[in-house]
């Protein structure tokens, strides 16, 4: 198992059938994660393609999150595929 599925297993909150729910880690900067938050196709109802979002931006908020006493991201994780189909935030 290398790095990368190490901290990803290590960081799963919930654990279905087909998906798990996990938090967001560094890791997540280098994927399609990034990418989502530029594509006015998947933010159309929402205004997070507006500004040009770049890796160092995942990188803030990710260890942002982490470090939060009263916020929680989860990725929605698809395990046949281990790719994230979606993030939700859960605030205090």
């Amino acid at each position: 198992m290398n790095e990368k599925n190490t901290t990803i297993k290590q960081s799963i909150f919930l654990e279905g059938t087909k998906v798990y729910l996990r938090a967001l880690v560094e890791e997540d900067c280098d994927g399609d994660y990034i990418n989502w938050f530029n594509s006015s196709e998947v933010c159309k109802y929402n205004s997070h393609h507006t500004f040009p979002y770049q890796k160092y931006h995942g990188l803030e908020y990710v260890r942002q999150i982490r470090d939060s006493q009263t916020d929680l991201v989860l990725a929605i994780e698809e395990k046949k595929v281990n790719c994230i189909s979606a993030t939700f935030p859960c605030n205090k």
